[in-house]
């Protein structure tokens, strides 16, 4: 479990920290930073991550983010950085006591994604004589993201709006066969049972 949130230069937060419980309820006026905490939580485990939604070319965490802020036909990731301008952000979770880092850093037209974790596969850049190893890389101006496979970093998270219901119909309709083989519609339907008056069959 996710047990602590802090961000940085994320989105409208320029810097907060939240002690997260096994449930959390987020109070708050419009504007107030609710869905930049559930949008970094989303991304956390990995921004190239594959989700169940179908947005984009690889159906990624950070493609069904940036389509919740698409307006007059905008694109790129700069949205991400706060007010668009800061030359980088960061993501920390502490999970089990064990702390762990996502960076988002501003190079030329790109944003580049690192993390404090081992990566099975990355890139390096050198900035201001630093070295960057980076594990993908996202464009500031276009739709366009560049994963490599480096897999969760930490435990898998799902984000839910009404703004994806018809992006996850399209998910299960291109995936109906995989879902079915994993047996999930009988367990969903043994559980729909158990609360049902009605017997329900797969």
């Amino acid at each position: 479990m996710i047990e602590s949130l802090k961000i940085k230069n994320f989105r409208g937060i320029k810097e907060g920290e939240l002690k997260l419980s096994t449930l959390t309820i987020l109070l708050g006026g419009n504007n107030s930073g609710k869905t930049a905490i559930l949008e970094a939580l989303f991304l956390a485990p990995n921004p190239f991550r594959r989700v169940p939604y179908v947005v984009g070319r690889y159906n990624s965490a950070a493609e069904v983010v940036h389509s919740m802020h698409e307006t007059l036909n905008s694109q790129g990731f700069a949205f991400l950085l706060n007010k668009y301008t800061a030359e980088n952000a960061e993501i920390e979770c502490k999970v089990n006591g064990d702390e762990f880092l996502l960076r988002f850093i501003r190079k030329g037209e790109s944003i580049l994604v690192s993390t404090n974790k081992e990566m099975r596969s990355y890139n390096t850049e050198f900035t201001e004589g630093k070295e960057i190893k980076y594990f993908g890389g996202l464009e500031l101006s276009s739709f366009k993201t560049y994963p490599y496979d480096s897999g969760l970093f930490i435990n898998n998270t799902l984000l839910i709006s009404p703004k994806f219901v018809k992006i996850g119909y399209d998910y299960l309709e291109e995936n109906w066969a995989s879902i079915i083989n994993l047996g999930v519609c009988r367990k969903v339907a043994e559980e729909a049972s158990e609360l049902s008056a009605e017997r329900l069959r797969t």
